[in-house]
């Protein structure tokens, strides 16, 4: 079996999902945010990252003009971005879609803030120390899942088709599958076949 570099939310591409919540904490603190998470700021102080990440607004107005334009500009394109997949995972859900797949998922609290159907399974993929730490913070904050939500402690990289199978993965239910920003870290690779499967 390869070895692999493994990773937390404050090493290698973890770091890149904090970042990616520290930009949901800031759009979700603007009046006229298209994405609410209440959970991402709680990440974002939870963790004792390297470099300078933003928990509130008012913390880019103690960064040099290049880096609060840098935070603002992220944060509305992850409103957007987020934005656009939820709608794309509750469409599925409203066309009868009941399981759906987060690769990559980081700290994604989908699960946590959608209205999803009864009788959803949603499996969420990624590193176990990435998955550990927002399972943690999530527990403190008495955070509960408004499906069934299922961690798949799994690397990318490797054989994850077989962990998610044993994690009650279905191959030929129709399956929502996303991809939120992991396309650019991936060489192209089909998902497992389903028995449906729309994906983005």
């Amino acid at each position: 079996m390869p070895q692999f570099e493994q990773w937390d939310i404050v090493t290698g591409v973890g770091l890149t999902a904090l970042g990616v919540a520290a930009g949901r904490a800031l759009e979700t603190e603007r009046p006229d945010h298209l994405v609410s998470d209440p959970y991402a700021a709680a990440f974002v102080a939870a963790a004792d990252p390297p470099v300078p990440v933003p928990q509130r607004l008012a913390d880019t107005a103690r960064m040099s003009d290049v880096a609060r334009d840098v935070w603002t500009s992220l944060a509305q394109y992850l409103g957007v971005r987020s934005r656009f997949f939820d709608r794309f995972l509750m469409t599925a859900a409203a066309g009868g879609v009941r399981q759906v797949v987060v690769t990559a998922a980081g700290l994604d609290t989908r699960a946590f803030r959608l209205d999803w159907p009864p009788g959803t399974e949603l499996f969420e993929i990624d590193q176990p120390r990435v998955l550990a730490f927002k399972d943690g913070v999530l527990d403190r904050l008495g955070a509960r899942p408004r499906c069934a939500r299922h961690p798949v402690r799994a690397d990318l990289r490797g054989d994850w088709p077989t962990a998610l199978r044993d994690a009650g993965f279905d191959p030929d239910r129709t399956t929502a599958w996303l991809a939120e920003g992991l396309l650019p870290f991936r060489p192209t690779r089909s998902p497992p076949r389903t028995g449906g499967t729309c994906t983005v």
